[in-house]
């Protein structure tokens, strides 16, 4: 859990994404052997966050119809175990 923010120039004009979001993400992931020291990795999760734009032209914050809240993530790699 924690605060996240956008830090770049989007949405309509290119306004700056200024207001802070309450950002979640679970997950997990599972470790197959292959070796003594190497290891298949694949992991996974759900993160939500909840932006708005503002900035210097916009006196009360938006959010734009559309903007996705929920995200998923997956991954996968080798692990070399030490």
């Amino acid at each position: 859990m924690g605060d996240g923010g956008l830090n770049k120039n989007w949405g309509p004009n290119q306004e700056v994404g200024i207001v802070p979001s309450f950002s979640t993400i679970a997950g997990g992931g599972l470790d197959t052997p292959i070796t003594r020291r190497i290891a298949f990795r694949m992991s996974g999760g759900f993160e939500y966050a909840y932006f708005s734009l503002g900035g210097p032209h916009i006196r009360n914050p938006y959010r734009p119809s559309g903007l996705p809240t929920n995200f998923c993530r997956i991954s996968s790699g080798v692990v070399w175990q030490f």
